[in-house]
């Protein structure tokens, strides 16, 4: 076998690996392995080929959980604010919610600040594929019975909705609010996202 490396060419496959050439084949310098070299480069490019797509494919995946993990993060931060304290935490907010009220008539100012009483944290919530904050804010904490106010940011802070729910003042108790109250849609929310507004008004035990 040594005389038969003497004698050939010398060949380099694609691969970078040192092969000889002789009696059709081409083998290693190592005389035991003795596999035709068209069909090494196959393999070892093939091979090379497998890890490259794995590699990129677990890039790709780490890259999406990171994303994944980071709008999470950015969801349950933000999830921690209440409704009236996000105009003074980001002038995204205040601009969003400047376009919602100013064609408005006649809305309190506690409304057009979102200056009123918030008791709950904000949750997210999903509508039509795009996610949402929601939260309750009252006029007072001792008349939220009677006015109150249903609020939806979303995520990117850019489209803000409201239900602004009144229940005429001392209501009787055996009185169900939801047949003494009117509603009034702010933003012009789609039948999707008053669906939504409505159902964060329903968490309220109190609300029948």
């Amino acid at each position: 076998m040594g005389n038969h490396v003497s004698d050939h060419r010398h060949c380099c496959c694609s691969t970078g690996l040192r092969w000889y050439r002789g009696h059709g084949y081409r083998y290693r310098q190592d005389p035991v392995c003795r596999i035709p070299g068209d069909v090494r480069c196959v393999v070892l490019l093939r091979s090379s080929r497998s890890r490259l797509i794995m590699h990129t494919s677990f890039r790709t995946l780490a890259a999406a959980l990171l994303m994944g993990g980071s709008a999470m993060v950015m969801a349950a931060n933000d999830g921690q604010s209440r409704v009236n304290e996000l105009l003074s935490s980001a002038p995204e907010y205040r601009t969003t919610w400047a376009k919602v009220v100013k064609k408005e008539e006649r809305l309190p100012d506690w409304v057009i600040n979102l200056s009123g009483a918030s008791q709950q944290q904000m949750t997210a919530a999903t509508e039509d594929g795009d996610k949402y904050l929601v939260g309750p804010l009252c006029e007072t904490a001792d008349t939220c019975k009677s006015k109150r106010l249903i609020v939806a940011f979303s995520l990117d802070k850019e489209d803000a909705y409201a239900m602004l729910v009144e229940v005429p003042a001392g209501l009787p108790a055996d009185k169900s609010p939801t047949r003494h109250a009117t509603y009034r849609y702010l933003g012009k929310p789609d039948e999707g996202m008053q669906k939504l507004l409505n159902e964060e008004l329903r968490k309220d035990p109190d609300w029948y």
